[in-house]
């Protein structure tokens, strides 16, 4: 099985994986840049907030094609509480 057919599956754990990958893959690359660049990245955490943007693109994308009922509802639901999360997280820092 290739990755494009993974995620084209309609399952709930795929819509899941998509979310938690996209959301990832900018986090770790914007943690990498700043700790090149000297900066440190807990300076800086509102800028991880950026990494939901890709995230809701793959909510979109799963969202326009009606065949993927599941996995949209895994995206959207994974979605809303990785951003509850950081949301609490930066509430319990202070940093908002």
């Amino acid at each position: 099985m290739t990755i494009k057919q993974y995620f084209q599956q309609d399952k709930a754990t795929v819509g899941v994986v998509a979310v938690l990958l996209s959301e990832l893959l900018p986090a770790l690359l914007l943690w990498a840049v700043l700790t090149i660049l000297g900066e440190s990245p807990a300076g800086h955490i509102r800028w991880f907030a950026g990494a939901a943007l890709p995230a809701l693109l793959v909510v979109r994308a799963y969202a326009k094609h009606k065949e993927c009922l599941s996995a949209t509802k895994g995206a959207i639901v994974t979605l809303f509480a990785t951003f509850l999360i950081f949301m609490l997280f930066l509430l319990k820092t202070h940093t908002i």
